[in-house]
């Protein structure tokens, strides 16, 4: 892992990267590697890559995912972060995430936006909504989801029809 750290920030330093948006996410991703880590990360490094494809025309399929990623990454940041802790703002960027299409191959943001928004953690309570985050993830094989299925429909069942 910190060898990853260093060949990267190595890289930086010698401007091996043209695409800027590209760089920003590296940034991101460097901060994101470990619970430690995260939990002294500054999330604005990730908006600031999420920012950056954003303003870019015609994203690549790939560009499309970095995108995602970045705003997943700043809602882990928001989620555990020991300063930055916010779930609000986690769940909106693991909803931008969603919205860019992360969501739709990744079932770890569906898991995500099912548990906030089944305990109202950064967002209104709604189990029906939950359901069909979780519903979405378990379908992509997330066994965290199938296991939060299971326990919401015992729970409320009323939200599972």
């Amino acid at each position: 892992m910190k060898k990853t750290i260093i060949i990267i920030t190595m890289l930086f330093n010698l401007n091996v990267f043209a695409d800027e948006a590209f760089s920003q996410l590296l940034k991101c991703e460097a901060t994101a590697v470990s619970k430690d880590s995260i939990k002294n990360a500054n999330p604005q490094i990730c908006i600031d890559a999420a920012s950056l494809y954003k303003e870019k025309k015609n994203l690549t399929t790939d560009e499309r995912k970095y995108y995602g990623e970045a705003y997943y990454n700043a809602g882990i940041m928001y989620t555990f972060g020991k300063g930055n802790k916010n779930y609000n703002k986690a769940y909106e960027m693991f909803l931008n995430a969603y919205k860019v299409g992360y969501g739709k191959k990744y079932s770890d943001v569906m898991h995500k936006l099912g548990y906030f928004t089944r305990y109202g953690e950064g967002t209104e309570k709604n189990k029906i909504l939950a359901y069909k985050y979780y519903l979405e993830a378990a379908k992509m094989g997330n066994e965290n989801s199938q296991n939060a299925l299971d326990s919401l429909c015992k729970e409320s069942p009323w939200a599972c029809k």
